[in-house]
């Protein structure tokens, strides 16, 4: 149990954000890598291959490093950092109300929730890789979707381990957030959840939060009123944590199916233990029977031999074979 002096000093140490700066950054930067991806796909197209038709879906950047610590309620939305994709693909400033009155249209909703170190501009570009791999599945792409690209204060310095036990206790405060968030999305649209490294711990304490449990002291009034399906990229969070008992023990109420992908040899991982004092579920899994009666929500595979030595975002979004799973879960397929 995180101590109550932790989480004040997660609302002391965040870094201010001048959003009205960053927005033409990202901007840029995101019309850059949309780009490169154009230009991969018309190298693409040149031998032979079927191009996408063009694509309504709805993006969205959710910048909450403003937002405040403490319990939320609506008068805090002012808070929240949104921007929107338009049509011409530039971030158009908007409003979580916008969001919100806008996320009851039906379509799946899939947020990505990025980990450790990253800052605004990578969680853009990382977040865009994540998002092209879900859609560019032709000739059989999926219908509309809604993709949020969930930036948290992540960015990190000084020396590793003590960076990440502070980065632990933002990932922390995070879950209530999301999980207060995504409970203005009415039970109609379908929620999915990806999350690299501290993103998964994010999302399970958001789960925990969701299915009616305790996180830290806090609870939700208002979850989100239908479960998700979630895949866990690389998860640095304690092994533990989704059996009955532990701290997301009540995760996998909230779940429709819950992927976890893990990586016996990820080099990073094999620190988590100087980190939170427990091998982590993104390096050694857990068994799905300790689970009990809710053992057939939960499936996982060890990606070793898929992404080997490797701890990048990338090298799970740009790998057939990890995105052909995770497509299957996000967009509500047959698994």
């Amino acid at each position: 149990m995180l101590h109550f002096h932790n989480r004040l000093r997660c609302c002391a140490r965040r870094p201010t954000v001048n959003v009205n700066a960053n927005m033409n950054l990202q901007r840029r930067h995101f019309l850059q890598t949309a780009v490169g991806a154009a230009t991969l796909a018309g190298a693409s197209a040149a031998v032979g291959a079927t191009p996408c038709p063009p694509r309504a879906d709805d993006l969205w950047f959710i910048n909450t490093c403003n937002v405040p610590c403490g319990r939320l309620t609506e008068a805090n939305n002012r808070s929240w950092s949104a921007s929107r994709m338009s049509p011409g693909q530039a971030w158009q400033r908007s409003s979580v109300e916008q969001f919100f009155a806008d996320s009851g249209d039906g379509r799946i909703t899939i947020f990505f929730v990025h980990g450790h170190r990253v800052n605004v501009h990578w969680a853009m570009e990382s977040g865009w890789q994540v998002y092209q791999s879900i859609v560019q599945a032709c000739p059989t792409s999926p219908p509309p979707i809604r993709f949020v690209i969930w930036k948290w204060p992540s960015e990190g310095g000084g020396r590793p381990i003590p960076d990440a036990r502070e980065k632990a206790v933002f990932a922390d405060q995070q879950s209530y957030m999301l999980g207060w968030f995504t409970g203005h999305i009415p039970a109609q649209s379908p929620l999915s959840y990806v999350g690299f490294s501290y993103g998964p711990r994010v999302i399970g304490g958001a789960l925990q939060l969701t299915a009616g449990g305790v996180l830290d002291g806090r609870t939700l009034e208002r979850p989100y009123a239908a479960t998700t399906r979630t895949v866990f990229w690389a998860a640095a969070m304690h092994h533990y944590w989704l059996a009955p008992g532990h701290r997301d023990g009540r995760a996998i109420y909230a779940t429709d199916r819950l992927l976890n992908l893990y990586n016996c040899c990820d080099p990073i991982l094999r620190f988590y233990p100087r980190v939170g004092g427990a091998e982590a579920l993104g390096k050694v899994g857990m068994p799905a029977s300790w689970l009990g009666a809710e053992a057939g929500r939960y499936a996982q595979r060890n990606v070793c031999g898929e992404v080997n030595r490797l701890h990048l975002t990338r090298n799970y979004s740009l790998n057939p074979s990890i995105m052909a799973s995770t497509r299957k879960y996000v967009l509500w397929q047959a698994v």
